[in-house]
């Protein structure tokens, strides 16, 4: 027995609803959640975040490859509490209360590490983290996935990790980047996405306007929708862009 088109239809609409529902929740969770998620053994970079207790929280991890991870952290207050995480016998760390080192090597069998600390009476602390002797911007994580420092040697203050709960998704990296360059060509932005939409609608008006009765109508009011979607995005832009 056939299942009626109908029926079919609406599975096709549910499951793309879900999958659209489901991207939308990973983008969130990822750029929202205040603690970095990683996967020892198969993420490879830094990951900073402050623990319920309020201890900042420093750990790395390599894809299971031998990598020298290497950094120094200064502040004008008094780091106190460290604690050390997985470290072989191999790796070095130098502690002071206004300054702290690190050398580490990762490998496939050793491929996590870490450090956690307090830090009183403070205004800044200042990282720098190296992996291979490289400062690969793109591989350090704090407080949520993929927001990076802009430049070695970055800060980061009091209150940091509670602000960052308050950052919109939008105003992340590298959301913020990407906006960005889709604004400083904001005519070709309109331009693609109202071609796009076009594309889309002669797709519906030859599958699924052709039987309809009042098919000039549908394909006005698709028009209307697509205009009011590509402004609404422009202005979304302008938003985002701080104009």
């Amino acid at each position: 027995m056939k299942i009626p088109e109908k029926i079919k239809n609406k599975k096709l609409y549910f499951r793309l609803m879900l999958l659209a529902v489901s991207a939308i929740a990973i983008m969130l969770l990822a750029t929202s959640c205040t603690k970095t998620l990683f996967l020892p053994g198969v993420s490879l970079g830094y990951f900073i975040w402050e623990d319920d207790s309020g201890k900042i929280n420093i750990s790395w991890s390599s894809d299971r490859k031998k990598i020298n991870f290497t950094g120094s952290l200064s502040t004008d207050g008094v780091f106190d509490n460290i604690e050390k995480s997985a470290f072989e016998e191999n790796d070095k760390i130098i502690i002071s209360e206004k300054a702290l080192t690190f050398d580490c090597i990762l490998n496939e069998d050793d491929f996590t590490d870490g450090i956690s600390f307090d830090c009183r009476d403070y205004s800044y602390i200042e990282i720098s983290l190296k992996i291979d002797g490289n400062a690969d911007l793109n591989r350090i994580n704090i407080g949520k996935f993929l927001n990076s420092p802009g430049k070695d040697n970055f800060r980061i203050g009091p209150g940091y990790f509670k602000d960052l709960k308050t950052v919109p998704w939008f105003r992340n990296h590298p959301f913020v980047e990407f906006f960005k360059k889709l604004y400083s060509n904001k005519y070709l932005t309109f331009f693609y996405i109202f071609l796009l939409g076009v594309v889309l609608i002669e797709i519906l008006r030859i599958t699924k306007f052709r039987p309809v009765k009042r098919k000039g109508l549908s394909i006005f009011i698709s028009y209307i929708v697509l205009l009011i979607i590509d402004f609404g995005f422009l202005v979304f832009l302008w938003y985002v862009n701080g104009y």
